[in-house]
């Protein structure tokens, strides 16, 4: 108590430069969690984009004009094939 109250200026400064390192401390710690939320979305999103567009990559190199018997295939007549 007595080494604070002669270098009061001392103690305060090394205070704040304590509680800025610990909210320094605090706020990249939220940020990381954030970021690690936003960089699992971002991985669930791309893989149903992946998914997405495979099936119609697949589902319209199926149909081939030969087994139609010259008729035309409808876009629902590939659907149905696919459910």
């Amino acid at each position: 108590a007595k080494f604070a109250r002669r270098h009061k200026l001392g103690v305060g400064l090394a205070a704040a430069v304590a509680l800025l390192v610990i909210s320094f401390a605090v706020s990249m710690t939220v940020q990381t969690l954030r970021l690690r939320e936003a960089l699992a979305e971002a991985t669930l999103e791309r893989n149903r984009a992946e998914q997405v567009s495979e099936f119609m990559v697949q589902l319209f190199q199926s149909p081939n004009p030969n087994v139609a018997d010259g008729g035309s295939i409808s876009a629902r007549d590939i659907l149905d094939r696919h459910s």
